[in-house]
């Protein structure tokens, strides 16, 4: 994504560093063996991937409005990658009762800092 669509869209991606910072600090204190991770604001998945890299068995998710990002967190193996609003998602759960939908939860819910 060029600088001008990124400005357009309001998109702020991770820097790589910074994502490998992310996961290091939750790989040292986390005691998840395969965690389930939350991204709603995915972008593209730089977060997830570094997190790919230190917990090869975590349950992936991502959620984006930008189609580009996340053609590109899709590429993460065995990621869910959606195309969505994760607050408008998200609130299905709250419109509807707990007892016609089963909530997602998650262990651990990241976000660009």
């Amino acid at each position: 994504m060029t600088y001008l669509e990124k400005k357009k869209t309001g998109s702020h991606y991770t820097p790589q560093n910074l994502a490998n910072f992310v996961a290091n600090s939750i790989f040292n204190i986390s005691d998840f063996k395969t965690p389930k991770i939350l991204d709603p604001a995915c972008g593209d998945g730089s977060l997830l991937k570094a997190i790919r890299e230190k917990f090869p068995y975590a349950q992936l998710y991502g959620f984006d409005l930008d189609e580009n990002a996340v053609e590109e967190t899709k590429k993460i193996e065995n990621a869910n990658v959606q195309k969505e609003d994760f607050l408008e998602y998200s609130s299905k759960y709250i419109e509807n009762s707990l007892f016609e939908f089963e909530q997602e939860k998650f262990d651990i819910v990241i976000a660009n800092p």
